[in-house]
């Protein structure tokens, strides 16, 4: 649903790809190592049994330094999805009307259940965690 006449459909520009185009209305300006909430001025519903993940466009991260964050929308959400942009650059950082910074991508949902253990299963990599699966290590 628009919550805006202006919005945009989210749209899969290419076949294939992964996501649906989120599209902005109005142009942005995020301050430098600042962050900013940008509408979408979207909301829609999303089917049971899948969540939407908001995820960055490589492109607008690579070229213009943003990261997204917060980005799941559980499927009992009902309000305009609004997307937690970084802006990660020593400027200022314009996102243009028009531009589509970030992709919805639905995934399924795996609930299970949790288990209180006394025990964890021993494993060759056990707990060395960053790093410890390169080659040099």
């Amino acid at each position: 649903m628009k919550t805006d006449p202006a919005a945009t459909i989210p749209t899969r520009r290419i076949t294939g790809v992964a996501g649906y185009d989120l599209t902005l209305i109005h142009t942005h300006i995020i301050e430098a190592s600042e962050c900013e909430m940008v509408p979408t001025s979207l909301a829609f519903v999303i089917p049971d049994g899948y969540y939407g993940r908001i995820a960055p466009q490589s492109g607008a991260a690579r070229h213009k330094g943003i990261q997204i964050g917060a980005g799941v929308v559980d499927n009992d959400f009902r309000g305009e999805v609004k997307i937690l942009v970084f802006n990660m650059t020593y400027g200022n950082l314009v996102l243009n009307k028009g531009e589509a910074i970030t992709r919805l991508i639905l995934e399924r949902i795996s609930a299970l259940e949790v288990i209180q253990v006394v025990d964890l299963l021993k494993t060759i990599r056990g707990d060395n965690g960053f790093g410890s699966t390169t080659a040099d290590n």
